[in-house]
């Protein structure tokens, strides 16, 4: 949600103040997107992901007058879409990301030759495999800084938490990635 122009979503969340349902809706297809990925890999579920941002969605529309910075928009729904997704995930429990879900995540180079693709879509698929076994703290911080390109105070606004505590969650997120990455690689290697 980073690449979004901030002004323009300013502007926009102005005018959804003032009452223009239009607006809300160009708002919802400018970062719909970006909430969706982040609830599918908060989730790992894709009924639940849909359900998180509809639930995101409506919470942000009741609640836009209590946003003090029109700026902080992006910030303000990411902390919506993960505390969201915290309250569904606590009424389910055991979710596990199903291969048709790691499938069904778009991929972002479609022009690449067929060789790099399989080579890319299993890499892919290690590291998304890799990302879902992380705690959700440690998940969404991950998520928030390489797919969704947050810098760590935009993090740590999203989690309301201190930029010192995104920059250790990162820390050790990265660590557990590798050591599992690694794991993988020696495991492929003895096959």
């Amino acid at each position: 949600m980073s690449n979004l122009n901030h002004k323009q979503i300013a502007k926009l969340v102005k005018k959804v103040k003032e009452g223009d349902s239009n607006s809300f809706a160009k708002l919802y297809e400018l970062t719909y997107q970006k909430v969706y990925f982040f609830s599918l890999y908060l989730t790992k579920n894709e009924t639940l992901a849909q359900d998180v941002v509809q639930e995101t969605f409506i919470y942000a529309l009741k609640q836009i007058n209590t946003l003090k910075d029109d700026k902080l928009f992006v910030a303000w729904l990411n902390r919506i879409n993960y505390t969201t997704a915290l309250k569904i995930l606590e009424k389910e429990k055991n979710i596990s990301l199903s291969e048709e879900d790691l499938y069904s995540i778009p991929d972002h180079n479609p022009n690449s030759n067929p060789m790099k693709k399989i080579v890319v879509d299993s890499e892919k698929e290690e590291i998304l495999s890799a990302i879902s076994t992380l705690p959700y703290g440690l998940r969404a911080v991950i998520i928030m800084k390489y797919y969704h390109d947050m810098k760590n105070k935009e993090i740590a606004m999203a989690l309301d938490c201190p930029v010192g505590t995104v920059k250790s969650r990162l820390n050790t997120a990265r660590n557990l990635l590798k050591h599992k990455l690694i794991h993988i690689k020696e495991e492929e290697a003895y096959d």
